[in-house]
């Protein structure tokens, strides 16, 4: 096999970031231009239109008349925490702080996913789920920190709103991390978004911003690679 065939699925992974830089910086612009609610529908709209032609040609329906009432529970639940207002508050955000701010803050995703699993479902985190969650953190509070230009004060250079904002579309996100090194390739959108960031919105981006990112992204890889010990691989079921 040939060496693309052999890593198809890191290929498509990195794919992946790309695709997911592309849209952050789209999605950005539009919300710049018509706001985060108009775009949240519009995006509603197209999606369902797109959604009901697969699953006409795939299923030969375009509604999913036959999901079980649980079904449509979980699926509305978990549509509204992170279609409606997990997206909302995230491209609230783009308005504020901009996509590549907005996409660094993403990055608190696993560690939120982990603390969360942690206090709720009971699940072992590792010393390398803690340190993943510093380096997160850190590589965060580099970027979005400056240094007082009268003295050595640091001070936020970014809207607060705007990162709570961020900071609830991560929340928002119903997701636990995935292992391997293909989810640790598409987390480097706040990598990527830097270049194009540069190139077509003539952002400045600072040593510190850039460092903060690739340090935030190395964090987040130690989630994907060391990923929380579950409750069923704490206390394995035993057979009488």
């Amino acid at each position: 096999m040939s060496f693309f065939e052999n890593h198809l699925g890191e290929f498509a992974a990195l794919l992946t970031a790309c695709f997911w830089t592309i849209t952050a910086l789209s999605f950005e612009s539009a919300t710049n231009k018509i706001g985060s609610v108009a775009v949240n529908i519009l995006r509603f709209i197209i999606g369902f239109i797109f959604l009901s032609i697969f699953t006409l040609v795939h299923r030969g329906m375009i509604f999913p008349v036959d999901a079980g009432s649980g079904n449509w529970f979980w699926l509305t639940l978990s549509g509204l925490v992170g279609f409606v207002f997990g997206d909302l508050f995230l491209f609230k955000s783009y308005t504020l702080i901009g996509s590549r701010f907005a996409m660094l803050i993403m990055t608190l995703v696993p560690p939120i996913t982990a603390f969360l699993g942690f206090i709720i479902l009971g699940e072992r985190l590792t010393i390398f789920n803690f340190l993943g969650m510093t380096l997160a953190f850190f590589g965060i509070t580099l970027a979005i920190f400056s240094r007082n230009g009268k003295g050595d004060r640091f001070s936020l250079k970014l809207s607060p709103r705007g990162i709570l904002y961020a900071f609830g579309g991560a929340v928002g996100q119903i997701k636990y991390t995935a292992t391997g090194i293909s989810s640790t390739i598409m987390a480097l959108v706040p990598v990527l978004i830097i270049l194009p960031a540069v190139v077509l919105y003539k952002q400045k981006v600072t040593f510190a911003e850039a460092a903060g990112a690739i340090i935030s992204v190395a964090g987040v890889a130690l989630f994907f690679i060391y990923p929380a010990q579950k409750i069923s691989e704490q206390y394995p079921a035993t057979s009488t």
